[in-house]
């Protein structure tokens, strides 16, 4: 599941090691995902009558809580992915485009009025595009990028939705072919896809092979970045028993300037009994060259850099503890650098 271009990277130009966290103290229960966009913290919770909970980035304070559980008209069954929504400003204001995994609809949030009102803003703009995607980012106005599971659950499958016309480009033909063995876990191939904030740039990064793909839908962009000796095999993994595959990708966050994933690398047992390797967050510029790797000091399934205050938030899952570091001196040492670039 890889280009013909292929990218090694052995070492990381710059690495740290984070220390001197702050538990953020608050009484959120459930977090599921978190996101810095704008001004903002959100975060997903298990909370019915407000799936996202909105708080001011630099001192927590809390805006309010959107989006209920429910089969009605603007609801939804589950809790929508924050990390694949789009957050734009129009006309000065923060929209947000939230996919319903459910339904294939797609709804417009007007998140600064809802913040007025305290009411969910929100409305309908599209309603025939296809449910249950795995993968899901908005492209151009009346353009799409999908993945789905097809083929017995042996294959996942990327193609684009250009004004309601599938089209399935060249490029994504090479990864359209990787395949898991019949009845085998489709997870060997399942990945964390996340695009770039404003151009058309997405980043994969798959949760059991060693490896990132780099690429846009409509351009020319096409390479895979490997950090290691060499690409793992999908024949290779499917020989191991269940608990022997090494978990690789657990997180993929996108910025202006660079992309950062976060590596586990345990094997999936240890990681859901014990938990040895402390996580590293590995960033990289659009280019795909590496930056600098972070070294996490504690076990953590997700992240986010707020880069207005010089923050990096980290989550949890298991155990629900929300951290925040100060790290201005880090990015102040790697943003010149991304100038450069």
């Amino acid at each position: 599941m890889a280009f013909d271009k292929i990218e090694y990277v052995h070492s990381f130009p710059k690495s740290y090691t984070l220390s001197n966290e702050k538990l953020v103290d608050w009484d959120l229960i459930g977090m599921k995902q978190f996101r810095i966009v704008d001004s903002l913290l959100i975060v997903s919770t298990n909370d019915k009558n407000g799936f996202w909970s909105f708080f001011l980035a630099d001192d927590l304070s809390f805006k309010g809580s959107f989006i209920k559980q429910g089969q009605g008209p603007n609801e939804f069954i589950y809790s929508p992915d924050i990390i694949n929504s789009s957050f734009q400003r129009e006309k000065d204001l923060l929209i947000a485009y939230i996919y319903d995994f459910q339904t294939g609809r797609l709804y417009k949030m007007n998140v600064d009025d809802s913040f007025s009102t305290q009411e969910n803003i929100l409305e309908l703009t599209k309603d025939n595009l296809p449910p249950f995607l795995f993968d899901f980012a908005i492209i151009d106005d009346g353009i799409f990028y999908c993945k789905e599971i097809a083929n017995e659950q042996t294959q996942q499958l990327r193609y684009i939705l250009n004004h309601g016309e599938k089209e399935t480009p060249i490029k994504f033909d090479r990864l359209n072919k990787a395949q898991v063995a019949k009845g085998e876990d489709f997870n060997i191939i399942s990945s964390i896809t996340v695009k770039h904030p404003k151009k058309d740039i997405i980043v994969e990064a798959p949760i059991t092979l060693n490896q990132i793909n780099l690429f846009s839908c409509m351009g020319e962009l096409q390479k895979t970045i490997c950090v290691g000796d060499k690409l793992d095999n999908i024949g290779s993994i499917e020989n191991k028993i269940q608990w022997m595959r090494i978990y690789t990708y657990g997180a993929v966050r996108t910025y202006n300037d660079f992309f950062a994933v976060l590596r586990i690398g345990d094997d999936k047992k240890t990681f859901q009994t014990t938990r040895k390797s402390l996580p590293i967050i590995q960033l990289f510029n659009w280019e795909g060259e590496p930056i600098a790797e972070i070294k996490v000091n504690r076990f953590i399934t997700s992240f986010d850099f707020d880069l207005r205050n010089k923050y990096l938030y980290t989550l949890d899952g298991p155990t629900d503890e929300f951290y925040r570091y100060n790290i201005s001196s880090i990015l102040n040492d790697i943003i010149p650098n991304l100038t450069k670039k």
